[in-house]
């Protein structure tokens, strides 16, 4: 079934229109030549003792082909790219990360109910790095009033523990464990740091993403 999904709303490469399309969204050849040369893990500063990795650097507008990525992945329906990208984030962060160490894998929440995009990440990425996943944060829902106010106003002192897990950094010893956070796309990181700050006195946190966008890049995505 999502293979068949997959098919039915992505037929063609992203990049030259071609019908032989894998999992990745695109035909092989223009992969191997547009696509695998961006693929690497990065490293993004955030704060001296946070780590913060993501996968391709993504500069809307300034390709096409990699916008439209963006926009096929966070549409909910490219079930096999989300694997096929997951399993070479959760690679590309064996080789820069002592994985052993991580502890727990804990998803930050969308900013809507139905933005599951991190959580079927962080899924990949415990399967393949053989670490639980705490599905323990959620984003605060906003009156009418609170959602005509910009995407950054928003992330404002928004996350907060799941109410039946209020004990769970206690209950958890977290403040012993490397915890790994995950989100699709990596813009500001204050998504991140207030999900560290929820979460406690844990003993160090890295943030994995596929994409990385530059602040400033003021573009209105699928959500």
């Amino acid at each position: 079934m999502k293979n068949l999904k997959q098919y039915l709303y992505n037929p063609l490469c992203l990049a030259c229109g071609s019908f032989f399309v894998n999992d990745h969204l695109f035909c092989e050849g223009c992969y191997r030549k547009k696509i695998q040369p961006i693929i690497g893990i990065k490293n993004k500063n955030l704060l001296s003792d946070r780590e913060a990795f993501y996968l391709m650097n993504w500069i809307p507008f300034e390709s096409d082909m990699l916008s439209e990525t963006v926009y096929r992945m966070k549409s909910d329906k490219c079930f096999q790219a989300w694997n096929h990208y997951g399993k070479l984030a959760a690679e590309g962060l064996s080789e820069n990360v002592a994985v052993e160490e991580i502890k727990y894998i804990i998803p930050i929440p969308g900013s809507k109910p139905s933005s599951l995009h991190s959580h079927v990440f962080a899924q990949i990425l415990g399967c393949e790095l053989r670490k639980p996943v705490l599905n323990i944060l959620e984003k605060a829902s906003f009156a009418s009033e609170q959602k005509r106010k910009s995407r950054l106003q928003r992330l404002n002192k928004t996350i907060k523990l799941r109410e039946q897990f209020t004990a769970a950094p206690q209950r958890l010893n977290l403040r012993d464990k490397h915890i790994l956070l995950v989100d699709d796309i990596l813009t500001t990181g204050s998504s991140f740091i207030q999900s560290v700050e929820v979460l406690g006195d844990i003993q160090k946190a890295t943030l994995m993403t596929l994409f990385y966008r530059t602040a400033n890049a003021n573009t209105v995505l699928v959500s």
